[in-house]
């Protein structure tokens, strides 16, 4: 059922600051579930929620961890420098030797992550290509200054820490 309402032009702005803050509050609680469902890893292409309950020995001696969503896991791998898809899906085989037969979902799920994070100065991933003709990435750094995240460090993808960033401010 559609309902049309008429509202006198001395009024629009009334209605309009309103609804305005209501309008953005929802926003913001939508935009806070899209995180928390990325940081779980429920939009990475194939992972189902019981992905996250498959292995118990998941935090292996170097610090990575096969329960990180694809951004984290990329992050870790780039702290050691620059590296292709090809070389980032080897090396993730690598540490998930398991996941062999996975390989053409781990292939896309690298490169959509990279897709999407790589984009923009802000994006925590950059990319480059070499005189190969390869597409490089790298972690997107401020300055050359800026340390390094520790291995241990989960707040470059973690949207817990961004909301109560953000909810500190407010």
């Amino acid at each position: 059922m559609d309902i049309a309402l008429k509202i006198p032009e001395s009024q629009k702005q009334a209605v309009i600051d309103l609804f305005l803050p209501q309008y953005k509050k929802a926003l913001e609680e939508v935009e806070s579930i899209k995180n928390i469902l990325n940081q779980l890893g429920y939009f990475d292409i194939g992972l189902t929620p019981s992905d996250n309950l498959s292995d118990i020995n998941t935090v292996l001696d170097n610090g990575y961890n096969k329960q990180w969503i694809w951004a984290r896991k990329i992050q870790f791998l780039l702290e050691g420098g620059g590296l292709t898809t090809s070389q980032l899906v080897k090396r993730i085989l690598e540490l998930e030797p398991e996941k062999e037969n996975e390989r053409s979902r781990i292939v896309a799920s690298v490169s959509a992550v990279l897709s999407s994070k790589s984009k923009a100065d802000t994006d925590p991933f950059k990319k480059i290509v070499n005189d190969r003709n390869e597409n490089v990435y790298s972690l997107n750094r401020k300055s050359p200054d800026e340390p390094k995240p520790s291995r241990d460090q989960d707040n470059l993808f973690d949207a817990t820490a961004e909301a109560k960033e953000s909810n500190s401010v407010a």
